[in-house]
């Protein structure tokens, strides 16, 4: 090609496609817990009308919990991107979420809890608690 001007189209259109593909891949990625205020990247996932999150609710409140423990927590009935997070990091536990996640669920970097039990549990055994 000798016309210069066709050169610039091309390279044109292949940042553009370039950025729209980088744009695109980044839509769907799952944002990262910010390490200044939850450094141990644990998220407790729940609904707000959701019972047997009251009673996960009632235990941190009951025993400061987070004091002892840095979390964050998350609701996910009425936020989309919590939902979402949420879901993709049961996809790497390979839990089936065709029917959704449960909650309380609890991702502490690793590995998913799931139910007050198994999150009453884990906060006991982070919290030092009998």
């Amino acid at each position: 090609m000798k016309n210069p001007t066709a050169w610039i189209i091309i390279v044109a259109l292949v940042i553009l496609g370039g950025s729209l593909w980088w744009k695109n891949s980044q839509k769907n990625a799952v944002p990262p817990s910010n390490p200044t205020t939850n450094p141990t990247g644990i998220v407790v996932y729940f609904g707000d009308t959701c019972p047997h999150c009251k009673i996960v609710e009632e235990f941190i409140n009951n025993n400061k919990i987070n004091e002892k423990v840095t979390f964050e927590q998350k609701e996910v009935y009425n936020n989309q991107a919590n939902a979402k997070e949420m879901t993709e990091h049961a996809k790497t536990c390979n839990m089936d979420v065709t029917d959704g996640v449960p909650v309380p669920f609890l991702w502490d970097g690793q590995k998913c809890l799931i139910g007050q039990d198994e999150v009453i549990a884990f906060f006991k055994d982070k919290a030092g608690i009998k």
